[in-house]
């Protein structure tokens, strides 16, 4: 914590205390210093998908969050990479010009960081811009020709050859991914489900939570059982469109 302590007590029983007291305040240190590298706090502060937080670091967050909403944005916690950038901070002072501050500026705001019931997201701390809507995309067409069900019109028009893990309905540009599969890929992409479901609530996607039978209307696959899944209204991918009355 760097710093000392002095507790003064009096005991019948001439009972020592320090271990217990000495407990508390390692409990403390391994949630909120940021001396040490594995704390609560360290590795929050790192890109890391998720970190699961204690008590000492949910109060703490918690407080931080009503003051910054208090003073309408005075106190932000998310400004250290300006201020280690300035120099004023734990590293040394960096060429910087109004380009350099603009790319850290979109990183700084408290009102980016999400606490969860038992993780937190941070996307304030990305070392990259993540473009969320290209992530759907890019699933769609690693996987549009094996294990994608494609519908135009009512009529089927693509069938997956592997297992069934989305449903592109072309006539009213819904798309439907598995959720299993769709957070396995985001994972491999450094991208947490929840972080991403956040990004894209101010988007057109339209996205939504849903368990349904992605092979309703296909009749080789009537007897598969209903799966959680996500559904987007996206562009669909130029590669389905290019292959549409190709056949299956």
């Amino acid at each position: 914590m760097g710093t000392f302590y002095h507790i003064k007590y009096e005991s019948s029983s001439s009972e020592n205390y320090q271990f217990a007291v000495d407990s508390i305040f390692t409990g403390i240190n391994n949630s909120l210093s940021t001396y040490i590298s594995t704390s609560t706090i360290s590795r929050v502060n790192q890109p890391e998908i998720s970190v699961k937080i204690d008590e000492h670091f949910r109060k703490v967050f918690m407080k931080a969050k009503e003051i910054y909403k208090i003073t309408d944005g005075a106190f932000d916690p998310t400004v250290m990479q300006l201020v280690n950038t300035w120099g004023f901070g734990y590293q040394e002072r960096k060429d910087i010009d109004t380009t350099k501050i603009d790319s850290l500026l979109q990183y700084v705001g408290f009102d980016k960081v999400m606490l969860e019931t038992i993780k937190i997201r941070d996307d304030t701390q990305k070392d990259r811009i993540v473009d969320y809507e290209g992530l759907i995309g890019e699933f769609l067409n690693d996987h549009w020709r094996r294990g994608t069900l494609i519908f135009d019109e009512g009529r089927v028009i693509h069938e997956p050859f592997g297992e069934l893990i989305a449903r592109v309905e072309i006539g009213n540009g819904t798309q439907y991914v598995a959720k299993s599969k769709f957070k396995k890929f985001l994972a491999e992409k450094g991208v947490g489900s929840a972080e991403f479901e956040k990004a894209l609530e101010k988007s057109t996607v339209n996205l939504q939570s849903k368990k349904l039978r992605l092979s309703n209307g296909w009749k080789a696959g009537m007897n598969s059982p209903p799966v959680h899944v996500y559904a987007f209204q996206y562009e669909i991918p130029k590669e389905i469109l290019d292959d549409k009355g190709s056949g299956t």
